[in-house]
C-alpha cells in the first residue's frame, strides 16, 4: 500500500519548538530530503535546481519579504514493492526512472505556483519520496495557506495520479506518535 503523510508535527524527540517556522528550516530540511547518501542522486524539482534549492527559496522569500511564518510544506509518499512493480508496468520504465517520475507528477500539482524539490530515499528497505515546497508562491510572492480544503484537493489529485500509475494511495494523519512507515 502505498501511504501519503504531510508532515506538520515535530517529533517527539525534537528540538524544535515551531515546525518549520525558524530561519534554517529550509536549509535543514532541504540537505535531508537531497542527501546523496539516500537519494543516489535521484532528485528533481519544479523552479529550482535542486541541490541550490534551499538557497533559492530563501531567496525567493526575501524577495517578497515573506521570511517569517512557516517556509515549507514537507510530505513523504511511500510505496511498497507491489505498488512500485505496478508503475514500472503501467509506465514502462526502469524502477529508479519510474520513482523520479512519479516525484514529478506528485509534486506537479503545485508547479505553477511554487518551488518544489524532491528526493527519492532509496536507502530504506521501503522507497518513498520526500518532497518540499516553497510556501512563498513565485507567481507574486503570496504565501500558501494550507487549509484543509487545499489539503483535500491535493489528496484527490494525488489518488488520481497514483491510480493512473496502477495502485491505491492512501493519505495518513500526521501525528508524531504515531509511525505507520518507516521514511529514513
Amino acid at each position: 500500500m502505498a501511504l501519503l503523510k504531510v508532515i506538520t508535527q515535530n517529533a517527539e524527540n525534537s528540538t524544535y519548538t515551531s515546525k518549520y517556522k525558524d530561519s534554517c528550516a529550509l536549509a535543514n530540511v532541504i540537505d535531508y530530503v537531497v542527501n546523496l547518501d539516500k537519494t543516489n542522486g535521484c532528485v528533481g524539482g519544479w523552479a529550482v535546481e535542486p541541490y541550490q534549492a534551499a538557497r533559492e527559496m530563501e531567496l525567493l522569500a526575501s524577495l517578497y519579504h515573506k521570511t517569517g511564518g512557516t517556509r515549507l510544506r514537507h510530505w513523504v509518499i511511500s510505496f511498497s514493492e507491489d505498488d512500485l512493480q505496478h508503475a514500472v508496468k503501467k509506465l514502462h520504465r526502469t524502477e529508479m526512472v519510474t520513482l523520479k517520475s512519479l516525484g514529478y507528477l506528485f509534486s506537479k500539482y503545485y508547479a505553477n505556483e511554487y518551488q518544489v524539490v524532491f528526493g527519492v530515499h532509496l536507502d530504506t528497505e521501503n522507497y518513498h519520496i520526500h518532497f518540499v515546497m516553497n510556501t512563498v508562491a513565485y507567481t507574486d510572492g503570496h504565501k500558501y495557506t494550507g487549509t484543509k480544503q487545499e489539503y483535500y484537493d491535493y489528496i484527490k489529485y494525488a489518488k488520481a495520479i497514483a491510480s493512473r500509475c496502477g495502485f491505491q494511495l492512501y493519505h495518513v494523519r500526521d501525528c508524531a506518535a504515531e509511525r505507520p512507515w518507516h521514511y529514513g
